[in-house]
């Protein structure tokens, strides 16, 4: 029972430290969203081609890096499809090896 009354006791010393930590992780949260609606409403909507030409070629910029991992995984995609009689010389050529694996 020893055991026992020691991990009560802990648990119910850790309750207020876990709803001080709820409090400011909840209070957090409210400044940061209250900042970012401020920053919103405070921002000037304008168009992908509005600003200067180097705004604009940045803005390009980032998103072709954005979508080079996806051009590279459709360039994999298709690039690798080889013919049937292709795939058929490479499957006869590894199975007359005779090694084994």
């Amino acid at each position: 029972q020893g055991g026992y009354e020691s991990t009560a006791a802990r648990l119910g010393m850790a309750q207020p430290r876990l709803v001080l930590m709820l409090l400011v992780v909840t209070l957090l949260c409210r400044v940061i969203g209250a900042d970012a609606k401020v920053k919103k409403a405070a921002k000037i909507k304008e168009g992908f081609f509005d600003g200067e030409w180097s705004d604009v070629a940045w803005r390009g910029a980032k998103v072709a890096m954005a979508l080079s991992p996806v051009a590279a995984i459709a360039y994999c995609f298709l690039s690798g499809v080889e013919s049937k009689e292709e795939e058929d010389m490479k499957r006869h050529k590894k199975n007359d090896s005779g090694g084994g694996c």
